[in-house]
């Protein structure tokens, strides 16, 4: 069975000779299938008519064409619908009916002096349809839409609704000017709050380092007072200048997406008014709009995103009665989770990006779970990175400015995200080292520090004098109003802990707050070397004593 629907009917039909139904039209159509036929739309001025299907192989094995028989089929009606509206239509004489030619229902149009056959309708066509219409009724259905389209297209192009669309079409386009330049004025007063930001910086440069401020003065609270009613307000953080200015640069966004997307849609609008531009304005809906939708609406996913996550640490830091951990910790743990929280959620807009913009291409199934599965090979250990960064966090192991030891590195944590952690070494070296690469972390300063000092005496020294000075240094050092905040608990006099060479060590422990250690053992070993030399107890050192054999003095 041949598919050139067409000329079964052409040989019936010679006065329409004055119509050009040659095709120039390339076939670039949407189609599904749907066991053995193709399944696709017919359109007029972009707008959808009904469904056509042909076989999904081509019957005529001479054929050289590469073209599929549902585009050949489609392209063939679409071109005589088109062919028709251009040479001009006479509502009055315009006739469309089904008639049946050679066994075979066939739809035709018919005008003053010309008639046309339009297409075939097959028994695929009859598979596809959801009602239990015969291929004669169905041939009516269609022959009834096709005239409705034809009359719609030839008024849409009559002047004078030409002109009443070009009205509306000038109205639509104040309005969106008025709406523009609103949000300009919006993206001004933001820019001036912007420049306020960056003055209060350069006055204040060590605000940028804290993450609450008293008195509201370095706060947003001033801000949220104009622009925020009260109950809402109340229930806002106070938020450190980095976080003002990262929202005044979400706003500023926004405003910018939005003007895009009104005179975007403004453009789209206008071409989808006329009939001789509709398709070009269902092909930027299609496809650049697609992509850059995908764009807008991830962007502003992620800074809404980003914004919450902000809020919500803030709120759980500052309720004290879902914390159970000390409030300083979770002060210490809030900027890491937030940079880790916003870096995972900039990976999963990213994910699910290419994921949109796969399906809004249709690529195959097959390939999307092939290149998912070549990623998840070739990444492994940082998949492993990933879980290991993920345990650090949930279990608080460390945490940004913790002093830790890794793969027996000792330094500070200046950055940590899920991937990497980087310490800072004694010697200002930056050391990175990947999550994965470790199993055991040892964490210095997690909660309180300890100072664990071995302290030397001589042999000849009174061991109860000695201990006593030593807790005496230390009770004065917890009472001192400036070093007293810093020692958590009573310092611990072990006693003696070991006989040396030449000397006893006595050994003490002082519990501190985190990282303050060090601090308080420098001034601790200054004012007990001060109490040593008034209690004249000596600290040895190595003592050698030299003999020479055979030497005398009288010599």
């Amino acid at each position: 069975m041949s598919y050139f629907w067409p000329s079964l009917a052409h040989a019936q039909f010679p006065s329409f000779s004055h119509l050009d139904t040659s095709s120039n039209r390339q076939p670039n159509i949407h189609y599904i299938q749907r066991g053995n036929m193709h399944i696709a739309n017919v359109r007029l001025d972009g707008v959808s008519l009904f469904q056509v299907a042909a076989p999904t192989a081509i019957d005529d094995p001479d054929s050289q064409s590469n073209i599929l028989p549902i585009e050949w089929r489609v392209n063939e009606i679409e071109t005589h619908l088109e062919k028709i509206v251009n040479s001009g239509i006479d509502p009055n004489a315009l006739r469309v009916t089904a008639s049946t030619l050679n066994n075979q229902e066939v739809i035709i149009a018919q005008g003053k002096d010309w008639k046309l056959p339009l297409m075939t309708i097959t028994e695929l066509d009859r598979q596809i349809d959801s009602t239990s219409y015969s291929i004669s009724e169905i041939a009516k259905v269609k022959a009834s839409k096709i005239k409705s389209a034809l009359l719609e297209a030839n008024r849409e192009r009559q002047p004078e609704h030409l002109k009443q669309q070009l009205f509306y079409l000038l109205i639509i386009l104040v309005a969106v000017i008025i709406i523009s330049l609103i949000l300009r004025y919006l993206q001004i007063l933001l820019k001036h709050q912007w420049t306020q930001l960056n003055s209060k910086n350069i006055k204040n440069p060590s605000t940028t380092q804290n993450n609450d401020f008293p008195d509201g003065q370095t706060s947003i609270e001033s801000y949220q007072e104009t622009t925020i009613g009260h109950p809402i307000r109340k229930h806002l953080p106070k938020l450190s200048l980095p976080q003002q200015k990262n929202i005044n640069l979400t706003l500023r966004s926004l405003l910018w997406w939005s003007q895009v997307a009104i005179w975007l849609s403004f453009a789209i609008f206008a071409l989808l008014l006329f009939p001789q531009t509709r398709q070009a304005g269902l092909w930027l809906v299609g496809v650049p709009v697609s992509f850059i939708g995908i764009l807008l609406v991830l962007s502003i996913s992620k800074k809404i995103i980003d914004i919450l996550i902000v809020y919500g640490l803030h709120r759980w830091s500052e309720n004290d009665a879902f914390n159970h951990t000390p409030n300083q910790r979770i002060t210490l743990r809030t900027p890491t989770i937030t940079n880790v929280l916003q870096e995972v959620t900039r990976y999963v807009v990213i994910i699910i990006g290419i994921l949109m913009f796969l399906d809004a291409i249709q690529a195959p199934l097959a390939l999307v779970l092939t290149g998912i599965g070549i990623v998840g090979l070739s990444a492994q250990n940082l998949i492993k990175d990933f879980i290991n960064g993920f345990l650090i966090l949930w279990e608080d192991q460390y945490t940004k400015n913790d002093v830790v030891k890794i793969n027996g590195i000792v330094g500070l944590v200046e950055y940590l995200n899920l991937r990497v952690t980087q310490l800072r070494t004694l010697e200002g070296e930056l050391v990175t080292i990947a999550n994965g690469s470790f199993s055991t972390a040892i964490n210095l300063t997690h909660q309180w520090s300890r100072i664990n000092l071995g302290i030397e005496v001589a042999y000849s020294t009174d061991l109860d004098q000695a201990m006593a000075v030593i807790e005496e240094v230390a009770i004065k050092l917890q009472h001192d109003p400036i070093w007293g905040v810093l020692i958590n608990e009573t310092p611990t006099i072990l006693g003696v802990d070991a006989f040396g060479e030449s000397s006893i060590t006595i050994r003490i422990l002082i519990k501190t707050q985190p990282m303050k250690h060090w601090d308080v053992g420098r001034e601790y070993r200054r004012r007990l070397k001060q109490a040593f030399d008034q209690a004249n107890i000596t600290i040895p050192f190595p003592q050698r004593s030299i003999w020479f054999e055979g030497y005398s003095v009288d010599t």
